[in-house]
């Protein structure tokens, strides 16, 4: 009991700023600024090598640059898809360009092309895919939510995981 007593105390002395020297003060201020200075610039990164891929495949990077075209998102994507294996690569270029980042957001999370079950590529890419059109299906052109309609609403069919389905 002593000791989180003891803890609590040089805590909250810590934070009010007593026992610090004027230097130590000075150098936590510092240290605030040159991290506040870091958040607000964001890490500069040199631009991710591109060349050696097809404009096919250049798409497909394009569409695994989860977050955003950042230069660290589009180097992930780069490097996954130079380590991919060859069956994987041929199974996302022979896949509709609306259904490649289902394949491949399965394969990231384990699921194998030929596996029985629940470990299905192919049913873990059916439900990602049926996810993906639910979703857009809720919001207009202009980017505002529209939700279910009420008809679907009034069917009250739900998935597993209590989603609405719809159509």
């Amino acid at each position: 009991m002593f000791f989180v007593a003891s803890l609590t105390k040089c805590r909250h002395s810590l934070k009010r700023g007593y026992g610090l020297t004027p230097r130590k003060r000075i150098m936590r201020k510092t240290l605030y600024l040159a991290l506040a200075a870091l958040l607000l610039t964001g890490p500069v990164l040199a631009a991710p090598d591109m060349s050696g891929l097809t404009a096919e495949e250049r798409e497909i990077v394009a569409a695994l640059a989860a977050g955003g075209m950042n230069d660290q998102n589009l180097a992930a994507a780069i490097d996954y898809w130079r380590t991919a294996p060859e069956d994987l690569k041929a199974r996302v270029r022979a896949a509709p360009k609306e259904k490649r980042w289902s394949i491949i957001i399965c394969n990231v999370l384990g699921f194998k092309i030929g596996a029985e079950g629940a470990a299905s590529a192919e049913r873990c890419e059916a439900g990602a895919y049926a996810d993906t059109v639910r979703g857009a299906a809720s919001w207009s052109s202009d980017g505002q939510w529209i939700g279910p309609s009420e008809a679907c609403k009034a069917q009250n069919k739900r998935n597993a995981y209590g989603q609405l389905i719809c159509g």
